[in-house]
């Protein structure tokens, strides 16, 4: 598809301009693995059947759910989240995670950039942040298939 690789250029270009090798960030076509301080950032541009949609994806795995604290933990993280521009906390399969998804439509170098910025910036903040409010918190081990729709 023509469309999703004009796209893994534009993800190219951004990593590039973040100062890093596109080529070295890359996992295998449409996903790329790139770090902030300790903290895991994965991109993808994918095609999703159901939507008959291309998306740009960054996610960054933040903790595994608590079980004694997991109801706190989702109201912090609603509360959290309504700080947050353009990016949301989630849970997924026993984890939490910091997001972004848009269509890939009209999506350019600077846009992409600054979504895997704030992803970067955001997680290595409230990583921290959460660390210091949930003392069981302790980094598991993490997978991007995890996160990612197909």
């Amino acid at each position: 598809m023509e469309q999703l690789h004009y796209y893994y250029q534009v993800v190219e270009k951004a990593i590039t301009k973040i100062g890093l090798d596109p080529t070295a960030c890359r996992k295998k076509p449409g996903q790329w693995s790139l770090t902030k301080g300790q903290i895991p950032i994965w991109i993808d541009v994918f095609y999703l059947e159901r939507e008959k949609n291309i998306y740009f994806q960054v996610a960054a795995p933040i903790m595994k759910i608590p079980q004694d604290n997991a109801g706190r933990l989702a109201m912090d993280l609603l509360q959290l989240n309504n700080q947050l521009f353009g990016v949301a906390f989630t849970a997924n399969k026993g984890h939490i995670y910091l997001k972004t998804l848009r269509e890939t439509e009209g999506l350019d170098i600077s846009e992409a950039n600054a979504m895997i910025l704030r992803i970067g910036n955001y997680a290595d903040q409230y990583d921290n942040e959460l660390k210091k409010r949930y003392p069981e918190w302790h980094q598991a081990t993490f997978d991007s298939s995890q996160i990612n729709p197909n």
